[in-house]
């Protein structure tokens, strides 16, 4: 399986087998997360066995039997294999958030392809406890965790509860997260482009906190008839001062992983045309994060 049928066949799973992960499959998903973001940083990151994180159950424990493997995730999440914990270090910022986004979606799509679920846990976590299982220390943040592990064949009932109740199988029409640069006549076509198209639905598919989706791209063509694809994020406050942290810009880095795994399995060379974020001003100063060139190899 490519990285793109991973995008496209990829949900978020939280009902696993408990089967635990065989060293060459650790090494493949530790190797996925070598890679800087747009920003130039790197989250550090932890891949913790989850096995030995089981919390006992007082009246199983004097038999000798374990509750089940647990990170203080309220039970939402049930017999991972492990959990990747992800950390921002030094002042916190947008850009340390959106590369945490792109760099750990590398692992969770390298995951997909060797028949992995996964699942992000942007809060619903308790952040105590994966902190010390974390071994966070002085100047870090805990703002992933990733459940990882060999899936159920069915679904746990909460696992579809909270599926259902996040519509997590909706996704915003083509419409609402993807347009035409204003006045640009000639990239109004690229939408119908079947390459293109299957980029922006690679967008579509990425996952978000609460499935909010916040996403934006905007199309044109320059004048040496390459593609220019812009992301910027419709941030939502409220969602944001919920979570405690700019969440939204972990999505935007997910957001922009699949751009360019797409791109780069669709033929195209992404180049990278510009990057702002915390204030910087971007060349259309219009709150894009991030802008591609792309040109067919």
């Amino acid at each position: 399986m490519d990285l793109l049928h991973a995008i496209e066949t990829r949900v978020s799973v939280r009902t696993f087998t408990g089967l635990a992960l065989d060293a060459k499959l650790r090494f493949r998903l530790l190797d996925s997360l070598t890679q800087n973001g747009p920003f130039g940083t790197c989250p550090r990151t932890v891949l913790l066995d989850a096995a030995g994180l089981a919390v006992p159950d007082d009246a199983k424990a004097a038999a000798g039997e374990s509750k089940g493997a647990r990170i203080g995730t309220y039970g939402i999440v049930k017999n991972p294999a492990a959990y990747l914990a992800a950390m921002v270090r030094g002042s916190e910022n947008d850009r340390l958030l959106f590369d945490l986004g792109y760099v750990v979606e590398g692992l969770v799509l390298e995951a997909t392809r060797f028949a992995l679920g996964t699942c992000w846990l942007g809060g619903t976590f308790d952040k105590g406890k994966a902190a010390v299982a974390a071994g966070v220390g002085d100047g870090e943040a805990l703002r992933a965790l990733i459940a990882i592990g060999t899936p159920e064949p069915t679904r746990g009932l909460l696992d579809r509860f909270i599926r259902k109740a996040a519509r997590s199988a909706d996704r915003l029409p083509v419409r609402e997260i993807a347009r035409a640069r204003d006045g640009d006549a000639v990239a109004a076509g690229l939408l119908q482009e079947p390459a293109i198209a299957r980029m922006i639905e690679a967008v579509r598919r990425a996952p978000s906190a609460s499935n909010r989706q916040p996403w934006r791209l905007v199309l044109a063509r320059d004048e040496s008839g390459a593609i220019l694809m812009d992301l910027r994020l419709a941030r939502e406050s409220r969602h944001e001062r919920f979570a405690g942290y700019g969440i939204q810009a972990v999505d935007g880095g997910i957001a922009a992983r699949h751009v360019e795994v797409a791109a780069n399995e669709l033929g195209f060379l992404p180049e990278r045309r510009f990057q702002a974020m915390d204030g910087t001003a971007d060349p259309q100063g219009s709150g894009f994060i991030i802008g591609w060139r792309l040109f067919r190899r």
